[in-house]
């Protein structure tokens, strides 16, 4: 797992130095491989179904908490672009405030609020409607 931290922090001055360079494309990419890779990893660890055995609640509290913080780091990576959105984030992780200095911070023995959706997901006929 520490190798995978290591990973995630040369990942995170990529898109710094991204940012810098003015390049917010390629960084909406990255960041957006990055989203999909933690999406895998929360669908391929299934936690959901792990609860249902108690012998598996540490494993689910680790995976729990490993996707807990990839997505605190893809909110404060995001926040320069769509700091809206990252502000929704920062309440439901309960934090007064996010800089790109914290993405080396992890969430531990954190408490966080009440999920409730960022977005609303638009569905193809919304959106022909509208167009209509």
């Amino acid at each position: 797992m520490n190798h995978f931290w290591k990973t995630l922090r040369a990942v995170g001055d990529e898109i710094s130095d991204l940012y810098d360079r003015k390049e917010f494309g390629q960084a909406m990419r990255k960041i957006m491989l990055l989203a999909d890779q933690a999406n895998q990893y929360l669908d391929q660890e299934k936690p959901w179904v792990l609860i249902k055995d108690e012998e598996n609640k540490e494993r689910v509290l680790k995976v729990c908490t490993t996707s807990i913080n990839l997505f605190f780091k893809i909110m404060v990576m995001l926040k320069p672009v769509v700091p809206s959105i990252a502000k929704n984030g920062e309440g439901f992780l309960n934090l007064e405030h996010t800089d790109w200095d914290s993405i080396n911070t992890r969430l531990l023995n954190h408490q966080i609020s009440d999920y409730k959706p960022l977005l609303t997901r638009i569905e193809n006929e919304n959106i022909e409607a509208m167009l209509g």
